[in-house]
């Protein structure tokens, strides 16, 4: 009999761990599909964009209307748009043109954005020109400065996710 008791234990025991593993093997198997399914979603969720003539490449969310008019690419989302724009400099750097265009535009409270993490010269900013706030990206390359801007907030994160998909066509610096 108390042989018996042992043996009613132990399967007691078998029992409760091959619960416990099929719980933990459901849990890690839902989890993994539910991952996999957001990276699945979020690269559906991004169009890729080459201008040739800008020389740049982007990656913006599916639902925006694109309009590409030589050194303007207007990204538009209901009333709301976002434009990248090619400007020609004569200035040697970054910082000299951005001294240039906040003399020019009387632009007041201007906020640096954390450092963007490019390996270009760039930067991020939110500034008023007038009363209309507005953020851009900056970026310098060879006397050209590609800006990145819009003036709907509610467009930010969208701007911050373009702005951190940026590249140049065919440059090969890491």
């Amino acid at each position: 009999m108390n042989h018996m008791n042992i043996s009613k234990n132990h399967h007691k025991v078998f029992l409760i761990a091959v619960v416990i593993l099929f719980i933990g093997m459901y849990v890690i198997i839902f989890r993994n599909n539910k991952f996999n399914s957001n990276i699945t979603n979020n690269k559906n969720f991004l169009r890729e964009y080459n201008s040739t003539f800008m020389g740049i490449y982007i990656k913006f969310p599916e639902y925006y209307k694109i309009k590409d008019i030589n050194s303007i690419i207007t990204l538009t989302k209901g009333q709301n748009n976002i434009s990248i724009t090619l400007n020609n400099s004569n200035y040697e750097n970054l910082q000299e043109y951005l001294a240039f265009y906040d003399e020019t535009r009387q632009i007041s409270k201007i906020i640096e954005l954390i450092p963007n993490k490019s390996k270009y010269d760039s930067v991020g900013r939110i500034f008023k020109i007038g009363t209309t706030e507005q953020k851009s990206y900056f970026f310098y390359k060879n006397y050209q400065v590609i800006i990145l801007s819009t003036s709907s907030p509610d467009l930010y994160d969208d701007l911050d996710q373009i702005a951190a998909s940026f590249e140049y066509l065919g440059d090969t610096s890491e």
